[in-house]
């Protein structure tokens, strides 16, 4: 993704070849983007979970027991993320760990915007991708939530990626628009 200029080495291609290993370069994305959510969103501090996170766990609960529920509520279930909310608030009680889990899903998100726009621009596109997801403070008020969007855009990163490749995978970016 990021590579030295051509006058960094008297090699030729080394402009080619990046600073750092591909998989290292998107651990190093990955983990920035984890801090930058951690500390923006800071869920150790609070535990605001939106209503539509909530929603999730309640649906999800009230299939696991097989209880209908009591209540009218107004959010539609998604069964993806009723399963993803479910399971992580049936494994931990805890609401901040559905925050925490939207923080890596922040960081996976911003990993494939890097890799989708480096791949389809090149690395300065790539970067612009990364550092203009973690400005959005849509985005963010939206992981600070636990809300469907970051999950949307994975799901559509993903799809991207899959059309992206010489051989495109139809399949693969189906399933993800689907999700």
């Amino acid at each position: 993704m990021i590579a030295p200029s051509s006058s960094a080495s008297a090699h030729p291609g080394a402009a080619d070849r990046p600073l750092l290993p591909v998989p290292l370069q998107l651990a190093a994305w990955f983990g920035g983007a984890t801090l930058v959510g951690l500390a923006l969103i800071r869920p150790f501090a609070t535990s605001l979970v939106g209503f539509d996170a909530a929603t999730y766990v309640i649906h999800f609960d009230r299939l696991i027991t097989g209880r209908r529920i009591a209540g009218f509520v107004t959010e539609t279930p998604k069964p993806l993320l009723t399963l993803i909310d479910g399971v992580t608030q049936a494994l931990s009680p805890d609401w901040r760990a559905l925050t925490i889990l939207s923080i890596l899903a922040l960081a996976a998100a911003v990993v494939l915007a890097v890799v989708l726009a480096t791949r389809l621009a090149g690395w300065p596109a790539g970067v612009f991708a990364g550092i203009v997801l973690l400005n959005s403070p849509t985005l963010i008020a939206d992981v600070a939530d636990s809300g469907s969007d970051v999950w949307a855009l994975i799901a559509w990163l993903t799809a991207g990626l899959a059309l992206s490749r010489p051989r495109p995978r139809w399949g693969i970016a189906a399933a993800a628009l689907l999700l």
